[in-house]
Formats: C-alpha cells, sequence, structure tokens
C-alpha cells in the first residue's frame, strides 16, 4: 500500500500541481496539505487505516 501511495505523491507533485498552478492558481494549497499529511503518516511505522468518502463517480476506485 504504501508503495502506491508514494506513487500518487509523486504523481501529484510532477502532473498534477504544476497542472493546477498553471490553470487555476491558488487550487493547491488543500490538496498540498492532504499530501503533506499523507507523507507524515508514511513515515510512520505502524499501519494506519484509511477510508475516501465522497459521492458516486468521482474518483475513489481501489485496486
Amino acid at each position: 500500500m504504501s508503495e502506491k501511495a508514494k506513487e500518487l505523491i509523486s504523481w501529484y507533485k510532477k502532473t498534477a500541481k504544476p497542472f493546477l498552478e498553471q490553470n487555476s492558481p491558488g487550487a493547491t494549497a488543500i490538496t498540498d496539505n492532504d499530501c503533506l499529511r499523507l507523507e507524515k503518516l508514511l513515515e510512520r511505522p505502524e499501519h494506519v487505516t484509511v477510508c475516501f468518502l465522497g459521492n458516486s463517480g468521482i474518483g475513489k476506485a481501489h485496486s
């Protein structure tokens, strides 16, 4: 699981964040905070249970 989270963080920083900064300045503040929180969680030695909430059909797919 942590490898997928690390891949997500990398994708956000390399792809999504630059796109958002170019097309919607200021739209990354909340997501930047979430990214930082996830990075801190990955540094912790214990397992953490994560729950994604939201409306149907907005990208909460799991694998």
